[in-house]
């Protein structure tokens, strides 16, 4: 039984929730794998995305640019609106990011 709770215990289930979670994308309360999603980093607050991910007719996950790219600029992608306990919890924003952002009313209470 104390092997089956190291392999099971909190923190690797949240650690590897994290994992799967970081690198798919929503689909209708769905979740899609997309292992190379985590690459790509969320614009600075003043910036705007500079590739948008959606499904084409035929149910394929396509990448785009939102306008002409430099070569060698950096890829970015919104992950949406962002409170201080999602870019945390979901996203694993390092502290320097995470508590810039506004927070969730009572979270810490």
């Amino acid at each position: 039984v104390e092997g089956i709770r190291e392999v099971y215990s909190l923190q690797k289930y949240i650690e590897m929730w994290l994992s799967i979670r970081s690198r798919s994308l929503e689909d209708g309360g769905y979740g899609i794998l997309c292992p190379m999603v985590c690459l790509l980093n969320h614009p600075q607050t003043d910036e705007e995305a500079t590739v948008e991910i959606a499904k084409d007719m035929k149910g394929r996950i396509v990448m785009k640019a939102t306008r002409v790219l430099e070569t060698g600029e950096e890829l970015t992608y919104s992950y949406g609106e962002l409170t201080a306990e999602r870019a945390l919890l979901v996203y694993g924003f390092p502290h320097s990011v995470w508590s810039t952002l506004p927070s969730i009313d009572g979270f810490y209470e």
